[in-house]
This record gives C-alpha cells, structure tokens and sequence, in this order.
C-alpha cells in the first residue's frame, strides 16, 4: 500500500511538473497535455497505483476535462470496428471455452496418441495452434493446461526433474503464440494492425487474406517448433500411462 501511494505521488507530482514546463516550439499546448495525460497513464498501469480498468476511464475522462479533446471524439475511439472486433472476439472464446467442446477436441487428439508421448505432445500443439488461431491465446492455454497437467501426474513426471514435463509446458504455450498469427481472431494485436493500416495507409485486408498466408504459416511453424522441442526434450517414458480415463471422459 506504501508503495503504491509513493508511486500514486510521484506520477501525480511529475505530471504538474511537466504540465508547468514551457510549451516545446512546434507543439501545442493540447499537444503536450496528451504527451503527459499518455505517460501518466502508462505509468499508472505499469507501477498499479491504480487500479487498471479506473486508470483507463480515468484518462479518458481527464483529456475532455482540461478540453484537450472533446468528450464525444474521446468516447468515439472506443466505438471503431477494431474495438467491437476484439470484444466479440473474447466473447467468442469465453463460449467456446465454456461450452466444452474445445476440450472435447483436446480429449479426443489425447485417445488417438495411443501413449506415444512424441505425437501426444505433436498433437497438443497442433491443437493449440489451430484452436488460438480463432480464439484468444490464453484461455486455449488454458484449455490445454489442465490436460498437460493430469497426463504429467499419471505418468509421474515430477517438477523439474522431468524432461517430458518441460516439453509439454514449453511447447504448448510456444504453439499457442504461433497460432495466434493465424487469422485477425487469433489476438487483439492483429485486429489493431489491420485498423491501424486501414487508417494511416488505406491498407485493407480481410479476415481471409490474412487467414491465407497467417494459417500456413501456423501449419509449418507449429511441427517445426514440435521437432525442436521434442529433441532438446526427449521423453523420458516410450508409452504413456492413463490414456483409458481420457478416452472414457
């Protein structure tokens, strides 16, 4: 809580500090003022002086307040295709995750490895890769975590000790990551690039152009990022054990 106020104190005094500075020659005075309301935000998110989601409104509010901007254009940022892209994008995930059929998939790869651990953790992977392709990366990993976890149990792979257990924690986020450059629903960064590039470059591209060269791309890196991983990794077992309680689930 100290902390948190020290830092609260210091943002606050540096902000006056910069807000009293003489203007720069060649920027505005509303220019500077944005300058300081982005690194005042930036710094409360990165020390959470204060809380994340207050800090966002907060500085979304104060630029109309000191009429750096009017209050319609600064809500109107958050009304672009991009924004409501991105929010059905979550909500997308949030129901495919609850909905249990993403971990039906996962099972289902898990029975046809047959134990081998080599093509269980390839086929892991691939899913991980394909499913983040389409939905947000963290809640596939975490999908696929609890899954990793109770085959690692079973087969006593202990923490830290186990070169099986390292594969799979390493290349399921790897494949993941990779996936996520798969379609613009992969991560919220390719929605805003594809905004970004419409708005400064009158660039336009679609969901299916970008789906044509971001999915090879996830379908040749995904088995190479597998090769390496299985080989700085090698398992330690030939056969994995507990492969019946998934095929019963």
């Amino acid at each position: 809580m100290r902390k948190k106020l020290i830092s609260f104190l210091s943002i606050v005094l540096l902000s006056v500090v910069l807000y009293l500075m003489p203007t720069p020659e060649g920027l505005t005075p509303n220019g500077q003022y944005a300058i300081i309301f982005m690194l005042a935000a930036v710094l409360f998110w990165v020390t959470e002086a204060l809380p994340i989601a207050f800090a966002a409104i907060l500085f979304t509010v104060l630029p109309a307040i000191f009429h750096v901007a009017p209050l319609p254009k600064m809500m109107g940022n958050f009304a672009t295709p991009t924004v409501f892209f991105v929010f059905a994008m979550f909500i997308v995930s949030i129901a495919f995750q609850n909905s249990g059929f993403s971990r039906r998939i996962v099972l289902w790869e898990s029975v046809k490895s047959r134990g081998n651990p080599g093509k269980l953790l390839l086929y892991l992977m691939m899913a991980g890769g394909i499913l983040s392709s389409f939905l947000a990366d963290i809640p596939v990993m975490a999908m696929l975590l609890p899954v990793a976890l109770v085959i690692l149990q079973k087969n006593d792979c202990m923490q830290g000790a186990s070169s099986f257990g390292r594969a799979m924690m390493i290349g399921l986020p790897f494949a993941c990551l990779i996936g996520g450059v798969g379609t613009p629903a992969g991560s919220s960064m390719n929605a805003m690039t594809i905004g970004l590039l419409k708005d400064t470059a009158n660039v336009n591209i679609s969901f299916l152009e970008w789906a044509c060269v971001g999915m090879p791309m996830v379908l040749i890196l995904t088995p190479i990022a597998w090769f390496f991983t299985i080989k700085i990794y090698p398992p330690e077992m030939n056969n994995l054990v507990g492969m019946e309680a998934m095929e019963e689930e």
